[in-house]
This record gives structure tokens, C-alpha cells and sequence, in this order.
């Protein structure tokens, strides 16, 4: 018989010898490789970057930007969330309808809807009733942009008629003030 110290032992050899076959014996998970980009933690179906036909070399620190694919972003967008019934809620909310019309509720004897049909009802009364205020205002504001027009038009043919008077009148002081120092000339002449 073996004692329990020859099968630990036994045991830490055997890990050793099996360890890059069986990785789960190891305590550090080997890390994830991408073929496509060479960056460590994902696969190259998952990698963000376009996919290489030719690997282009990189250089120590220096790894030229390659344009992320937007097939992976998407995938990557929708990892690990499931479809779970969206498809159906619309055909679930038809049948509802489809079952109970609008009319059976209101026929329903609640008396919370009682009161909600009430208060559109006086909703609706309000409404009428301002429109109509509306439309008398309307009416009002019409009737006094007809004043307020004919008012201006008045007022236009009078700053006419004072614009010609003024003509005039300026005409006749010019006329008189020629005649004045006509007289003032001759008045002078005669001393």
C-alpha cells in the first residue's frame, strides 16, 4: 500500500507531466489569442478589427490601426442577450383588442370612468365656449381693422391735401419775400 504523502506526489507529477493537455489543473487560464490582430482576449471571430487577407508585420510597439468591422461590433452589441418574446407582444395586444372593444368599456360600471367622462364633457363644453370667444374677437378685431383702415385713409388724403397747402404757401413767402427786397432796392435808390 501507498501512504497518503506517495499519492500527492504521485498526483503533483502527474499535473506536471499532463498540464498543457489538461488545463484546468492550471491556476492561471491561458490567455485568449487573436489571429487576425495578435491582441490578447478575444477570438478572431470576435475580433473589432476588419479581417486581413495578408498579415501585415508589426513591429515592436509600433501596431499600425486597422478599421474596426461593424459585423463584430454588432455581434458584439447582442452578445449574451436573448429574444425573448418581443416578437409576440404585438399579436398578444391585437387578441386583447380583438376580445374587448372600446364600447365595453364604457359600459363597464365603474365609477372612476364616470367621472373621467364628465370632466371631458365639461372639457368639451369649455372648449365650445372659448371658440366662440374666439371667434367673436375675431369678428371684433375685423371690424376695427376696417376702422382703422379707413381712419388711415382719411388721414393720407389730409397729409395730401396739408403737403400741397404747404407747396403753396412756401411759393407765395418765396414770392413775397422777392417783392420785399424789390421794394427795399427801390426804397434805397429813391434816398
Amino acid at each position: 500500500m501507498t501512504s497518503t504523502s506517495d499519492i500527492a506526489t504521485d498526483f503533483a507529477f502527474f499535473a506536471k507531466k499532463y498540464k498543457a493537455k489538461f488545463p484546468m489543473f492550471l491556476n492561471e487560464k491561458k490567455k485568449r489569442t487573436c489571429y487576425n490582430c495578435d491582441e490578447d482576449g478575444h477570438f478572431a471571430n470576435e475580433c473589432p478589427y476588419e479581417k486581413r487577407v495578408d498579415k501585415p508585420k508589426f513591429f515592436k510597439g509600433v501596431k499600425p490601426r486597422l478599421k474596426t468591422n461593424p459585423i463584430n461590433d454588432r455581434y458584439k452589441k447582442n452578445k449574451g442577450r436573448a429574444f425573448v418574446g418581443a416578437s409576440t407582444l404585438p399579436m398578444k395586444k391585437k387578441k386583447m383588442r380583438r376580445r374587448r372593444p372600446e364600447w365595453l368599456v364604457w359600459l363597464s360600471p365603474n365609477p372612476g370612468l364616470k367621472q373621467q367622462i364628465e370632466t371631458f364633457e365639461l372639457d368639451k363644453v369649455k372648449d365650445l365656449e372659448t371658440i366662440e370667444r374666439a371667434q367673436l374677437l375675431a369678428q371684433e378685431l375685423d371690424a376695427s381693422k376696417k376702422e382703422l383702415e379707413v381712419g388711415h385713409a382719411s388721414l393720407t388724403r389730409d397729409l395730401d391735401h396739408l403737403e400741397r397747402a404747404n407747396k403753396l404757401v412756401k411759393d407765395e413767402l418765396k414770392k413775397l419775400g422777392e417783392n420785399h427786397d424789390l421794394l427795399q432796392e427801390t426804397y434805397k435808390k429813391a434816398l
